[in-house]
């Protein structure tokens, strides 16, 4: 599978160290902007490797990154979060909300979006659209 992913066209690989080299971790992401731009930010801090996402800031920059949808964020923000910088719900606050695009607006100006996301169809489409 995942050379499958690599050798996909609108995919490429990042590697993210952790401090003193005692993990990697492979980020797999979009090769088009704003992502490829997004992810070697998060491997330039060690995403993964050496930062666990721990607080809804790293939880909705990361996920964002990545290209999660806002409900699979807001999940995990509610899910592992015990209330922390969240409204006491599935949402961060406002303060981290603005935090977190104004990174992503830092790092790239292009709204995102995701190859195999276009209109038309989910992965399967755009599958059937490469075998073409």
């Amino acid at each position: 599978m995942l050379r499958r992913a690599l050798s996909d066209a609108d995919i490429t690989g990042l590697v993210s160290k952790a401090p003193g080299g005692l993990g990697l971790t492979l980020i797999l992401v979009a090769r088009q902007e704003p992502f490829r731009q997004w992810a070697a930010h998060m491997a330039g801090f060690g995403a993964q490797a050496g930062v666990v996402a721990e607080s809804p800031y790293y939880k909705m920059l990361i996920g964002r990154a990545l290209g999660y949808s806002e409900a699979n964020i807001l999940y995990h923000i509610k899910a592992r979060s015990d209330g922390c910088a969240t409204n006491g719900r599935a949402h961060p606050t406002p303060e981290v909300v603005a935090a977190v695009e104004s990174q992503l607006r830092e790092l790239s100006a292009k709204p995102p979006r995701l190859p195999w996301r276009r209109a038309g169809g989910g992965a399967g489409a755009a599958q059937q659209r490469r075998r073409r």
